[in-house]
């Protein structure tokens, strides 16, 4: 028995080995290798997530180099919707390769080339200039997630064993918060008062090299052909397929709706952390407060969502939308106290909560259309779902945006009442890990 097969079995409970629950035979006796390579890649490529955080990291560099406020704010817009709305195309382009990991590696080094950039620009320009240009790098980092995004699913969905999924998913996202705890250590003990931003540039290259680094693993996957659409007319077959899902699938319309809903949970962390830096005045124990705060979440919740999602994927994502909903009210109430020392602890602990809330979601609503989904439409749903999520966040972003003008609490008002709809429409989701 390899390593392998020794980590696999400690950490599943499957004695006997991989069963060949939801993938062939044939897959069920790769389930082991490509356990261990995807979790160690994920761990990579999720601590550069981690470090690099748009919501956090990003955010705080362009505060210090006095990017506007309109760029600060279309962060997550552009983060997440650039991500999502591609996938139809992306994913015709996946289907006519019967091999399909290298979409995997090819979005990781796209998303590493981008961070180094960012360091560019960083050190060498500042003001509205170095707001908008890491504004555009952070689009094309967005875009090299698209395949990142479409083909994990995919290569999930294709190598591991339903009910194995969460447990792959989570154990990576924990192992990554652990990596991210040092990094918040180093803030937190800074004697700078500030944190200067050739500082943050350290924190970013080393990103940047773990994307690379997850890259080289993903290419060690044990991944079997796949049929090819090679008719030509991907974009549309995809299109249609995804289009005949939507109209003759409930569940993957309910499925839609509390996802859309859920989105609450993502943009009410920038409003958070910018609250949080208008408190400290950017100093770098706040930073590393919030660093270690994110990844103390991933680390002590995503192995527990994980393995949650896999028993019900659709309790945890109403579960998150009640929290998310309750946090984003609790956030309104601290915003309107005075400045202090109560409001500025109160801050961090919220955004913690907010970091597992986060987490939560993420694996909850992967692990749910994974398992939904079967091989033959995996694909597609993937692709649709992030596309009009994309559509949802660019509409709801937006919203958000103009609310933050007339004051946080506006803004995180919605989140709030968006979030709760996520968790009210989850009730009637159906359970699909049974």
């Amino acid at each position: 028995m390899g390593l392998a097969d020794v980590i696999y079995r400690r950490l599943s409970g499957d004695e006997n080995g991989a069963q060949a629950n939801d993938i062939t035979e044939e897959a069920a006796k790769h389930v082991p290798r490509n356990f261990l390579v995807q979790v160690i890649g994920s761990v990579a490529t999720k601590t550069g997530d981690q470090l690099f955080s748009p919501r956090l990291l990003l955010t705080w560099l362009m505060a210090s180099i006095g990017a506007p406020a309109a760029a600060i704010s279309l962060i997550v817009p552009v983060r997440e919707s650039l991500s999502l709305l591609p996938q139809i195309t992306a994913a015709a382009m996946m289907r006519q390769h019967a091999i399909r990991k290298w979409f995997l590696v090819g979005g990781s080094v796209t998303q590493a080339a981008s961070i180094l950039l960012m360091i560019t620009v960083a050190l060498l320009f500042e003001g509205a200039l170095a707001g908008w240009l890491l504004l555009a790098l952070l689009a094309l980092f967005s875009l090299g997630r698209v395949f990142q995004s479409i083909t994990s699913k995919e290569l999930t969905g294709k190598t591991l064993p339903k009910q194995r999924r969460g447990l792959a998913g989570g154990t990576a996202s924990a192992l990554a918060g652990g990596g991210a705890l040092l990094v918040a250590a180093y803030f937190i003990f800074l004697d700078e008062d500030d944190v200067t931003v050739p500082t943050l540039c350290v924190i970013l290259g080393i990103a940047a090299a773990l994307w690379l680094l997850g890259a080289i693993l993903f290419a060690q996957l044990k991944e079997l052909p796949s049929e090819v659409d090679d008719d030509g007319n991907g974009f549309v077959n995809q299109l249609k397929s995804g289009l005949r899902e939507l109209k003759q699938n409930r569940g993957f319309r309910s499925f839609i709706a509390v996802r859309t809903g859920l989105i609450g949970n993502a943009l009410v962390l920038p409003m958070v952390v910018m609250i949080a830096f208008q408190e400290s005045k950017g100093s770098a124990q706040s930073l590393g407060i919030l660093m270690g705060g994110s990844g103390l979440a991933a680390l002590l919740s995503s192995y527990i969502w994980g393995r949650l999602s896999d028993k019900s994927s659709r309790l945890v994502l109403i579960i998150v939308g009640y929290l998310g909903a309750t946090l984003a009210g609790v956030s309104i109430l601290i915003a309107q106290m005075n400045a202090s020392t109560t409001r500025t602890v109160l801050v961090m602990l919220v955004f913690f909560a907010l970091a597992v809330v986060h987490q939560g979601t993420r694996i909850g609503r992967k692990t749910y259309v994974i398992d939904l989904a079967n091989a033959d439409n995996r694909s597609t749903l993937v692709a649709l779902a992030n596309t009009l999520i994309g559509i949802a966040l660019i509409l709801l972003g937006g919203i958000s945006g103009a609310l933050s003008s007339l004051g946080y609490a506006w803004a995180i008002g919605f989140c709030a009442l968006i979030s709760l709809g996520g968790a009210l429409l989850g009730h009637g989701l159906d359970d699909v890990q049974s």
